[in-house]
């Protein structure tokens, strides 16, 4: 199996580059954003919900910081930033006749692993949550490791209320998780701290439809996202257009013709959706998909994406 500074600041993480003059005629152009926004529309929603979760401390969707498992009623959620370390999530006894369970979320909305019942029953232990870049082995005293393909992910854990009440022993079993960095489970030092990141205001809903600026966030996301091996034509062919990992896209440097070709590619990603809805009457049902669901398929992601778009605006 395989989630507040404006636009203007520049990246802290990668130097921003210069104007970005695109070579190719406006057709290609077109052609080429409208591939980029399937690609990209499920890794920017992601995005803008993890943003609204463990960034803007001024939005009411807000949960805490990073790193740290925040209560959300019988539910609890987990914003992981996985470049420095590790995480080891400890995961507590739960009662067989009560449903638990720990669903994993990155950022192209994969939903690439999943811990509890019925995926692994309702037996306590460590699982280590790991990043694309780290190397290391799984340590003593842990069960699996869990590996992310992108540098940020969620993790939603659920715990079935049996009744009204049920609360108190649900609370119980909460308080019974618990996450903390590798280094921390091993009792040493931990490593350096990865660089802050001035994280760039998501669009609002509804934004991403038309605005150019939609491929300025996905260049920003696509920095935590490594290529998985299937897609580096793929990733080249958009770099064509200014569309790469860490890149500024600024549709003001472009011309009008330009410009005008991006809006198209975004209005026919769109209008390919509609019919691929059509005539797919499954599509868009899931939250979150695994890559068994259909291998990387691009046009399912950005269903399912738009059914998060259509619940949390």
């Amino acid at each position: 199996m395989k989630s507040v500074v404006s636009l203007a600041c520049a990246w802290l993480l990668l130097a921003a580059p210069s104007a970005f003059a695109i070579d190719v005629p406006p057709a290609e152009i077109t052609a080429i954003a409208k591939d980029a926004y399937m690609y990209g529309f499920p890794i920017v929603e992601s995005y803008r919900i993890q943003f609204g979760y463990f960034v803007n401390k001024r939005d009411k969707q807000y949960k805490g910081e990073w790193n740290r498992l925040q209560e959300a009623g019988p539910d609890s959620v987990l914003g992981a930033d996985l470049r420095t370390e590790p995480l080891v999530i400890t995961v507590p006894q739960v009662e067989k006749a009560r449903s638990s369970s720990i669903q994993f979320v990155d950022l192209y909305t994969f939903e690439f692993d999943a811990v509890g019942s019925p995926a692994s029953g309702s037996e306590p232990g460590n699982y280590l949550l790991a990043g694309p870049q780290w190397k290391g082995e799984k340590p003593a005293g842990v069960k699996r490791v869990i590996r992310s393909e992108t540098e940020f992910a969620m993790a939603i854990v659920r715990t079935q209320l049996l009744n009204a009440a049920d609360v108190d022993n649900v609370k119980k079993i909460q308080a019974g998780y618990k996450v903390q960095p590798l280094s921390a489970f091993l009792g040493k030092p931990a490593p350096a701290a990865a660089r802050a990141i001035e994280f760039p205001q998501p669009l609002a809903p509804g934004q991403a439809r038309k605005a150019p600026r939609f491929f300025d966030v996905l260049n920003f996301v696509l920095q935590f996202c490594p290529v998985h091996p299937s897609e580096k034509a793929m990733r080249a062919r958009f770099a064509k257009i200014g569309i790469a990992a860490g890149n500024r896209f600024e549709p003001r440097t472009l011309s009008r013709e330009e410009r005008d070709a991006i809006k198209a590619g975004i209005a026919d990603a769109w209008k390919e959706l509609a019919a691929y809805k059509a005539n797919e009457t499954h599509a868009g049902t899931r939250a979150a998909m695994t890559k068994a669901d259909g291998q990387r398929m691009y046009l399912a992601r950005m269903a399912a994406a738009q059914g998060l778009e259509a619940r949390w605006k």
